[in-house]
């Protein structure tokens, strides 16, 4: 039993779709996590849909109605009748109008708790409220809706900004956009050189209608036209009710052999429409979150738009594009011809634009976003998630070889979280959000242990004068719990601690009696008692690490990770001796141990002959990881079972093939258990694994790759790693 059940209302036909659909795939991934999922959908007769069971908890009903009003009238029906039968946590609705009305009834009748999300009209946005009579009505509705509602889920921060001023408290305003799947096209798009000279291409894609407000548009060209000579053109790519009137509006301005009606674009042809423009561009009035904006980010062009739900987090204004008010065709025409003028301004924003856009992406968000919002307002957990998390940290230092990843980690309980107050043992280069302080003991001055340790006091005692500190969280710092527990335990502030490493110290003993609670990434990972461990995997950054378009190196093995004699280097130079491969070791040392073993592997690679293939590259910061997973054929992690070795689920999440010698990588490998173990310190079948990968095809080693990722995003993604940190805190309250 997982505690939680929710009926939602709403139109999600695309789930008729199946597994090939988007909507299929997003509700299971929620029903994964659910005791019970049931689905009413609005839908008409002329839809011909039909009752449809996902799975054995997991069920969709179609409204099959005569209009909306039968619709309306059905899906409350229908309601009604599944919670007399079944029990549910909770209910969802789509719209805070029709399945709003819906659902809030329903709620009021059967006493449960009620989620409205805005994904499409805001009722606070006076510019939707003045596009139609119809809309003052109905945004009186949605405001009733609303405030008889227990939790709002909105799409972007103009939206979440909107409710806020409207004096809706900051607990019940929940902000999650709905990522879309299939943006690999997208991203994958190449931008091509371009004649500087040759026309400048400017793209709108959407409805022809009132809302897109494409007379603002018409007017920025015509404006345009009169103040650059840089010849441009402007693709209008849709279909609507207002084309007639578009048409009549270009000719009356002359516009006629700059502005073009390419017609609409399928799926399959839309990523091409994007690869062959320059800009993208939207005047909107208003706009539910425009996924048309993460579209052309992702295709890496720079935007004009107005400022619309969504702008926010597709556009970084003036590094990516420019945001413009509504309505104002002159400062839109002048932020045009910034970038038609400037071929090499168009370049750089339109690679800050992808850099910008793809963290935001990564589909894995959807599932741990939604039911971390399911779970608050069901009160599903007997205890409260922390709203101030105290962290205790090895490194903070986003540049940091080997732990800057933990930065990643700051970033996503923070998000969670009203603060996180840091403590770390050394900082560096320091990139954290607003809501996120970090205090340094100060080894990276070189400070003794005894003024670290009074440094830490300090801190400490800092932080719980000024934050109603709830729980703590230690990662890799078994010293800091030590030194903190008496302090913590006498507050009733929980102690969890990280441990990944098969080094079993009177320090780790120490720190498993002072916490409350052991998380580690493998079972193996952790050498002491297992009375107090959790195994909550590891937490990948699936947006940093993700897939580029890079140039694949031909028959090119990379292995990353510290240069140390228990990551087994000797065992791959050796392999490699018997391929006919490239091979780069990337990785850093930490200490004259590590320096010898070093110096044995250069002198191992003489030995064999293969000096001119073997690549010892100096350690580079996480950031930059991803270019090299990306450009290797195959990537090898030798560290043997006790280890969870981040870089071996980081490649993978990078889609390349991952050969390890930890059997405990068995569940991520997925499909490929065979083909990506080997014995550890066992060369041979080292090389016989490899020579197997090298001889398939690049596209058979993309499919491996693209199977990994989809594990990685499964079962490590970073959010659903903090989500588990932060259930094991709240978990561990007295």
């Amino acid at each position: 039993m997982k505690g939680l059940s929710v009926l939602s209302f709403g139109f999600t036909r695309g789930i008729w779709e199946g597994e090939k659909g988007e909507d299929f795939r997003r509700m299971m991934g929620y029903a994964e996590h659910l005791d019970d999922y049931v689905i009413v959908t609005n839908s008409y007769k002329r839809h011909g849909l039909a009752h449809y069971q996902l799975a054995p908890h997991v069920e969709a009903i179609p409204t099959n109605a005569w209009c909306a009003l039968d619709s309306i009238l059905r899906m409350f029906g229908i309601g009604r009748a599944v919670l007399r039968e079944r029990r549910f946590t909770l209910l969802q609705a789509q719209d805070p109008f029709y399945s709003g009305l819906v659902a809030v009834i329903l709620g009021k009748l059967f006493k449960l708790p009620v989620n409205v999300c805005i994904y499409g009209p805001n009722v606070f946005d006076k510019n939707w409220i003045a596009s139609h009579w119809s809309h003052r009505f109905l945004g009186k509705l949605g405001r009733w809706v609303l405030s008889h509602s227990r939790s709002i889920q909105v799409d972007g921060k103009m939206t979440e900004r909107s409710f806020l001023a409207a004096g809706f408290a900051p607990d019940r305003v929940a902000l999650k956009p709905v990522v879309p799947t299939n943006f690999d096209r997208f991203l994958n798009i190449v931008r091509e050189p371009r004649d500087p000279a040759a026309p400048v291409r400017l793209l709108f894609v959407g409805r022809f209608s009132g809302q897109k407000n494409l007379p603002v548009l018409i007017e920025a060209i015509r404006l345009l036209k009169a103040r650059t000579k840089q010849p441009f053109e402007l693709r209008l790519v849709g279909e609507g009710p207002d084309k007639s009137a578009l048409q009549q509006a270009i000719d009356k301005a002359g516009l006629t052999s700059i502005v073009t009606f390419p017609g609409t674009a399928t799926r399959d042809e839309i990523a091409g429409v994007f690869a062959a423009a320059d800009i993208f561009v939207l005047s909107s009035d208003y706009e539910g979150y425009a996924r048309v904006l993460m579209e052309a980010a992702a295709a890496a062009l720079p935007i004009v738009t107005t400022a619309v739900s969504g702008s926010d987090e597709a556009v970084a204004e003036g590094a990516t594009g420019s945001i413009v008010s509504v309505g104002d065709s002159p400062a839109f025409s002048e932020k045009l011809a910034l970038l038609v003028e400037d071929h090499a301004l168009r370049t750089r924003m339109g690679t800050a634009a992808r850099a910008h856009i793809r963290p935001q992406l990564d589909p894995a968000r959807n599932t741990p976003g939604q039911l971390a919002i399911w779970k608050k307002m069901a009160d599903v957990s007997r205890h409260a998630l922390p709203k101030h998390l105290l962290l205790f940290n090895l490194a903070t230092d986003v540049k940091h070889p080997i732990l800057g990843f933990t930065t990643q980690w700051i970033r996503e309980l923070a998000a969670r979280c009203e603060t996180v107050h840091v403590i770390t043992m050394l900082a560096g280069v320091i990139d954290v959000p607003a809501n996120v302080r970090v205090y340094s003991v100060g080894r990276e001055h070189g400070y003794s242990e005894l003024r670290r340790t009074l440094n830490f006091y300090r801190h400490l005692f800092h932080i719980l004068r000024t934050v109603p500190i709830d729980g703590c969280f230690a990662h890799m710092i078994t010293i800091f719990s030590i030194l903190a527990a008496p302090v913590l335990r006498l507050r009733s502030i929980p102690i969890v601690t990280w441990y990944a490493h098969p080094s079993l110290t009177p320090t780790l003993k120490l720190a498993h009696l002072a916490s409350h609670r052991m998380v580690t990434s493998l079972p193996s990972a952790y050498p002491y008692r297992h009375d107090k461990l959790t195994v909550i995997g590891q937490g990948i950054d699936t947006t940093l690490f993700a897939p580029q378009a890079a140039s694949v190196q031909d028959r090119a093995i990379l292995c990353v990770g510290r240069i140390s004699p228990v990551k087994d280097h000797a065992t791959l130079i050796r392999a490699a001796a018997k391929l006919d491969c490239t091979l780069t070791i990337l990785g850093t040392t930490a200490g004259p141990k590590d320096e010898a073993f070093l110096a044995s592997l250069h002198t191992l690679a003489a030995e064999l002959g293969i000096t001119n293939r073997v690549t010892f590259a100096p350690p580079i910061p996480p950031t930059e990881l991803p270019a090299h997973y990306s450009r290797c054929d195959i990537h090898v992690n030798l560290t043997p079972a006790g280890f969870g070795d981040k870089v071996a689920w980081e490649a993978m999440a990078c889609a390349r093939p991952c050969l390890v010698a930890n059997d405990e990588f068995r569940e991520t490998l997925g499909d490929y258990p065979d083909d990506l173990l080997f014995k550890h310190g066992d060369a041979d079948d080292l090389a016989k694994k490899l020579a197997a990968l090298l001889a398939r095809s690049a596209e058979e080693r993309t499919t491996i790759g693209q199977h990994l990722r989809a594990q990685v995003q499964r079962l490590h993604s970073l959010p659903t790693l903090a989500d588990r940190i932060l259930n094991e805190v709240a978990a561990s309250r007295p």
